[in-house]
């Protein structure tokens, strides 16, 4: 993302941002203690001095982290800013809801191991100098299954980077049950809120299965910022994602999940959506009435088609059970709350998996009972009642899959999968690489679609 407008860069040490009149004051009681003291009393200053340094850096490290991730709790749109001091307007935003940029990098994929706004991990973030430096510092650990890394309450008195392995980050209820904050990979920092900015820890942090992990003091963590100052931009900047990014698991659930599985109790329930940010896939399968086809193939094509979407969504270890589905006849509307998955874990893994699926089935079917798939993906407020869900982004998806342009352009290439995107989408995750998809395989389309003029970004597979 692009660095906040109203702060100088962080390519200096971390003082270089005390006042200089501050500066002055010190060297001039410097000097003038000089002056008056004899060798003995400059040799004592002298040694004084050194062994302050360590301390003083120390402080001002934290001094500084803790300003800056206050002002980030405060006003964490700060990050969001162009370099022009604007926002990108997001289609089909209803008035009073916040911005869907707060949710789509959360991490930056929860439990993928891609975390910050450059879509990689803290540790794919740092250049080699650094990697070298901080594995300096840092002690390896492994973790078994269940094991508590971290515990709410706790002093926070190290930092971790996850190398191997998956944990969930969690608040423990006296009635044993627990809500599942977020989800972390491997590469990415555990553990630096707490260290950093408070005293103790504020959640619980355990293994979902063998961990193997880099453990570093806070101290020694503090002392290898201040001598990369890069890497504080690195840290506030995963902690804004981490302040806006949605919980992993919703509502409170009984007892510990296995990895990766949800419980079937939860697994049945519908989403109760009141304007949070989903993502949205509406499917439409092309010439899906033609007169080609009977009705036994449309039956065939319906099934198969959802079978490849759930195996699609499984693949990408989403729970589809969470999401809001309608079958439309001949496509579907998914609604992905954000408990479920971020925007970003969805483009990443659906669209591919459900091509590959599409593509073998057309192989072995004869005509009449192969698929062609036009997909939109758009990202927005969402709001269901006892009909069904409804939004303006609903609406935008909808146009985007019926764009005259990209409804000729499915059939002149004749693709199995279709995927058209948003604007919005398309300059967040996919050009920024926030989401693991290549910008290049992208083509620009404008259009009118009834009373609205679009913007798309298409890909053909």
């Amino acid at each position: 993302m692009d660095r906040p407008t109203d702060r100088p860069a962080s390519n200096g040490p971390v003082f270089a941002t005390i006042p200089t009149k501050y500066l002055a004051f010190v060297a001039a009681l410097v000097v003038g203690v000089c002056l008056l003291a004899g060798p003995a009393d400059l040799l004592a200053i002298g040694g004084l001095l050194l062994l302050m340094v360590p301390v003083v850096g120390f402080t001002m490290i934290r001094l500084t982290l803790a300003v800056r991730l206050c002002e980030l709790a405060q006003n964490p749109g700060d990050l969001l800013r162009s370099p022009t001091g604007t926002s990108t307007p997001v289609p089909g935003l209803m008035p009073g809801h916040p911005s869907p940029g707060n949710y789509l990098e959360a991490a930056a994929s929860v439990g993928t191991g891609r975390h910050g706004p450059s879509g990689g991990s803290f540790w794919d973030a740092l250049g080699d100098t650094e990697r070298r430096a901080l594995r300096r510092l840092a002690v390896e650990r492994r973790f078994a299954h269940g094991t508590e890394i971290f515990r709410e309450g706790d002093q926070a008195d190290h930092v971790l980077v996850i190398r191997e392995g998956r944990t969930r980050v969690c608040l423990r209820r006296a009635d044993g049950n627990e809500r599942v904050l977020a989800r972390r990979g491997p590469g990415q920092l555990v553990g630096e809120r707490g260290a950093l900015e408070v005293k103790v820890r504020s959640a619980t942090v355990v293994a979902e299965g063998p961990v193997r992990a880099w453990v570093v003091r806070t101290h020694d963590f503090a002392t290898f910022i201040g001598a990369n100052p890069r890497v504080l931009d690195i840290v506030e900047h995963q902690v804004y994602w981490r302040l806006t990014e949605p919980s992993s698991a919703g509502p409170i659930i009984p007892g510990s999940e296995q990895a990766g599985l949800w419980p079937e109790e939860h697994q049945s329930l519908q989403p109760r959506l009141d304007g949070d940010i989903c993502s949205i896939l509406l499917g439409d399968i092309v010439s899906f009435s033609g007169t080609e086809r009977t009705d036994d193939d449309r039956r065939f094509i319906r099934q198969t088609l959802t079978d490849s979407v759930r195996q699609s969504f499984a693949e990408s270890h989403i729970p589809v059970r969470l999401c809001h589905w309608e079958d439309r006849g001949d496509g579907f509307l998914i609604v992905v709350p954000p408990n479920a998955a971020t925007t970003s874990q969805v483009l990443e893994g659906v669209p591919h998996r459900l091509a590959i699926k599409l593509r073998r089935h057309n192989r072995r079917s004869q005509a009449a009972g192969r698929i062609q798939l036009r997909l939109a993906v758009h990202v927005g407020p969402v709001v269901r009642d006892q009909s069904g869900v409804s939004g303006d982004a609903i609406i935008h998806a909808a146009r985007l899959v019926e764009a005259p342009v990209f409804k000729r352009a499915v059939v002149q290439r004749a693709a199995c999968l279709g995927l058209i995107v948003s604007a919005y989408l398309y300059d967040t995750l996919v050009r920024s690489a926030v989401a693991a998809v290549e910008a290049c395989e992208y083509e620009r389309i404008t259009c009118k679609v009834k009373e609205s003029r679009i913007i798309g970004w298409v890909s053909f597979r």
